[in-house]
């Protein structure tokens, strides 16, 4: 996490203790490929190389989301998922959009 204030110029790294790992289905690390901040700063959604959406609590660390989507996208042709690109959410909160997209024609 980086920490903005006013009037800098230069960003500071914020230090802390402990550290989100993001993971697949079966309980590996995974890649994460994009964030976004709640509008509340409450809680951050993750997307993954391995497909999946997770929900984690800003204000606290623990070891697992509070909630996750697996696959969110489907599966390619070939059968492995669709990283995530992209994640927003609305103005007020209340939904979140997402993209990927296919990497070569073999995808569907």
């Amino acid at each position: 996490l980086w920490n903005v204030a006013k009037g800098k110029t230069q960003f500071q790294k914020l230090c802390c203790t402990s550290v989100y790992r993001a993971k697949d289905s079966k309980g590996r690390r995974t890649n994460v490929t994009c964030v976004t901040f709640h509008p509340s700063g409450r809680q951050f959604a993750l997307g993954t190389s391995c497909g999946s959406i997770q929900i984690w609590n800003a204000t606290k660390v623990g070891l697992r989301p509070d909630s996750v989507i697996y696959d969110a996208h489907g599966s390619t042709a070939r059968g492995s998922s669709r990283a995530i690109h992209c994640l927003v959410y609305n103005v007020d909160g209340t939904k979140l959009a997402s993209r990927s997209y296919c990497v070569s024609e073999d995808d569907d």
